[in-house]
């Protein structure tokens, strides 16, 4: 007898004989096509995320994700045919086809359901599960969903149309979304700041990272999924979802592995900042205080850390509304009922420390939605603002008005350089090295200051902190050395990248003469001890002058200092 996983695994032994396994999907050429349609949609269901990994392992033995990835395979402008290749092509190569089987597989026809939609819904799924990662990365699993996630723009067709006006362009959208948050589980999911380290954070094709990278459309599509699935609510029409297809856990997992790539936290900041983090701290929130079951510690974990990380920007443009600071002070109260929860993680740990040391300093700005508007349509012809998105309803006000916050030291002020001039740091020199900031294997250039306090803070193995961690006081001593200042520098040598050369010639011009004071110090003082235990006067390179030399010819700080000029005048020519 054969259970299910035999079956299908079974099958697939017996297509991968075939050609057919690697030939491009065409939905016109079904011999069953509701069926395949059916067992998508099934596979789809049994991959929802759980605690319990089982259903994803088994769709890992059947050997059924090559096929899957087949399905959703489409097809970019410019792009070369593999041709007739000997060699067992990987689901991201394109095969020999024609004019029209290269345009048919396009995500504007991925309707809800479809069998390419519970296809890419699967691949999501599986993306999230940490043991399933490292396989799909085997078996290209990144090709193809980065081919999906730049569709709009490497095919030309990112229009600006409005949704209404073209049901295809949101279901594109919507498609191309849901590929970028699987790239965002196995890209971004491990091994970046903050995250535990393993054997898939880095695999070859990908070094760069660069399929991580969102535009403002999709960040903006990321908030409004989350404002959504945190309300428990559906969105109708092209590119809808209901109100159970993604999970807040997943959501802002999804997030914050975005926010690992630099370049998405300025895009996310500038595009819905406050609203994002008001949204996420709403989600704290809900953990904290109302002890919501659907955000368990690992999904505070990820807004606790996407807050941190975005929290940067809010020294300059608003971080959250005014609504959070002022005499309620929500944030704090937030902030201080998470850290006081008893299966917080490390990692929230560090980022609800960070983000209270530094709210003195943060901006705060109105409700964002207060001009803007925000309607829903709920069935029955009323329109229902969604402005209370990113404020605390009134039970979970009323909630926190029984918390007390405790008095806490304000942390570091931050220096207006650490945010946007780039930084270098290296080693010191070793004996007889030349100094240098050009040498690309011993030197790390960041985009500033506060960036490259990651490496020397939480999860550091390079630094060891005695004392509680201050980011922004370890970036304001990390601007201060570049400047030239005495101050902790942190076992490192630190440089502003435009005046890095500069330094340099400066710092061993310093050495130079240094080492040359302190040459001839240490013969001054071999003379004079010489000079009492032997009647003969020695030069100043410790040898005896014999009778043309004058017995009390001992060199004294005047001769010294002429010295030293005159050889620092011969370094100058």
């Amino acid at each position: 007898q054969f259970n299910p996983r035999d079956l299908l695994a079974a099958t697939m032994t017996e297509l991968k004989k075939s050609d057919s396994m690697f030939a491009y999907f065409n939905t016109s050429n079904q011999q069953f096509p509701e069926t395949a349609r059916w067992c998508l949609c099934a596979i789809k269901n049994l991959t929802r995320p759980s605690k319990d990994p089982l259903a994803a392992h088994a769709v890992i033995d059947t050997g059924v994700v090559p096929l899957i990835l087949r399905i959703v395979i489409v097809n970019r402008s410019g792009e070369e045919s593999a041709g007739s290749s000997n060699a067992t092509p990987k689901p991201s190569e394109p095969l020999e086809q024609n004019s029209a089987e290269a345009d048919f597989n396009n995500p504007m026809g991925w309707e809800a359901n479809s069998m390419q939609d519970a296809a890419l819904f699967s691949l999501l799924n599986l993306s999230t599960t940490h043991p399933a990662r490292h396989y799909l990365k085997e078996v290209d699993a990144v090709h193809v969903l980065s081919m999906i996630a730049d569709f709009p723009t490497t095919n030309n067709s990112a229009v600006p149309q409005s949704e209404d006006a073209d049901p295809q362009v949101a279901n594109q959208d919507f498609q191309c979304l849901k590929a970028r948050m699987a790239l965002a589980y196995l890209v971004g999911g491990e091994g970046h700041y903050g995250q535990s380290k393993s054997r898939g954070s880095s695999f070859p094709g990908h070094p760069d990272e660069s399929v991580l990278l969102i535009m403002a459309s999709e960040a903006a599509q990321l908030e409004e999924l989350l404002s959504n699935t945190l309300h428990q609510r559906a969105k109708e029409g092209p590119g809808g979802y209901s109100a159970a297809t993604f999970t807040v856990k997943g959501v802002l997992f999804g997030i914050r592995c975005l926010l690992t790539n630099n370049l998405n936290q300025n895009t996310f900041s500038t595009t819905c900042g406050v609203k994002l983090n008001c949204l996420l701290m709403k989600a704290l929130a809900q953990h904290a205080i109302q002890r919501v079951l659907t955000i368990d510690a690992e999904a505070a974990e990820h807004a606790a850390f996407s807050l941190y990380l975005l929290s940067s920007f809010g020294f300059s443009s608003p971080f959250l509304t005014t609504n959070f600071e002022g005499d309620a002070r929500l944030a704090e109260k937030v902030l201080t009922s998470y850290l006081h929860m008893e299966n917080i993680t490390p990692a929230g740990q560090h980022a609800a420390d960070q983000v209270l040391l530094r709210l003195p300093y943060l901006k705060y700005t109105q409700n964002p939605a207060d001009d803007e508007k925000f309607v829903v349509f709920d069935g029955s012809g009323k329109d229902e603002s969604l402005a209370w998105d990113y404020d605390f309803d009134e039970e979970l006000l009323q909630a926190t008005q029984n918390i007390m916050v405790e008095k806490r030291i304000c942390g570091a002020e931050p220096m207006d350089v650490i945010f946007g001039r780039p930084i270098l740091r290296r080693r010191a020199p070793k004996k007889n090295q030349e100094l240098t900031w050009e040498d690309q294997s011993a030197v790390t250039v960041y985009p500033n200051a506060l960036l490259a306090v990651q490496d020397l803070s939480f999860g550091s193995t390079k630094v060891r902190h005695i004392d509680a961690i201050d980011d922004i006081l370890i970036a304001n001593n990390i601007a201060n050395s570049a400047n030239g200042e005495k101050t902790e520098s942190y076992n490192y040598m630190w440089n502003w990248q435009d005046t890095a050369e500069q330094m340099a010639r400066l710092q061993q011009s310093k050495q130079g003469q240094s080492s040359l004071k302190g040459f001839l110090t240490k013969m001054k003082s071999n003379t004079i001890s010489k000079t009492k235990s032997d009647d003969g006067p020695f030069s100043i390179f410790g040898l005896k002058c014999g009778p043309i030399c004058a017995s009390d010819n001992v060199l004294d700080d005047e001769t010294l200092s002429t010295l030293e000029t005159r050889q620092s005048q011969k370094k100058s020519f």
